[in-house]
């Protein structure tokens, strides 16, 4: 009876342990996926001559229009910090209504902060405005899980000069 019980102690430690690993697994390819999607779409910013640029950027979020295929999209990545995700707004063919979206799926969940900042190529902002002509040369978002007690920082190029 006692080596009963010792055995089914470990194997159901073990099922537990294993469970948690693919929830972890899970969770770190959900994340992987949102920053390919999120460098994807930076590859991809257009200027936009009429009526004007369509990238304006805060701290808690990001919106702006891209090329995809035949198709321009907006797209807006928000910081929703009483959810604690980064939600995902997108619309195609864009309308140019930052209020509007088809489509709007959870990015990222468990985030305990999160914040978007701006380049211009020689110093960071807190903001782009989007009557600005030019587009930011690198976007970067500071992030920091709930279960992890230091912040993450995640930078991408936008390609387009200004």
């Amino acid at each position: 009876t006692i080596v009963m019980l010792i055995v089914l102690v470990l194997v159901t430690g073990m099922f537990r342990n294993l469970g948690q690993g693919q929830k972890m697994a899970q969770r770190e390819q959900r994340q992987r996926n949102c920053f390919l999607r999120l460098s994807k779409e930076f590859a991809s910013l257009t200027r936009i001559t009429y009526p004007q640029t369509h990238f304006q950027g805060s701290p808690s979020e990001v919106f702006f229009v891209f090329a995809q295929e035949d198709n321009l999209v907006e797209s807006k990545y928000s910081y929703n910090s009483s959810a604690l995700t980064l939600e995902h707004y997108s619309e195609a063919p864009a309308d140019y209504n930052e209020n509007t979206y088809q489509k709007k799926d959870i990015c990222i969940g468990e985030l305990a902060s999160c914040a978007f900042s701006y380049s211009d190529g020689s110093s960071w902002k807190a903001s782009w405005n989007q009557d600005s002509s030019q587009l930011p040369q690198m976007i970067k978002i500071v992030f920091k899980f709930t279960y992890e007690t230091e912040e993450r920082e995640f930078v991408v190029n936008v390609p387009i000069s200004p």
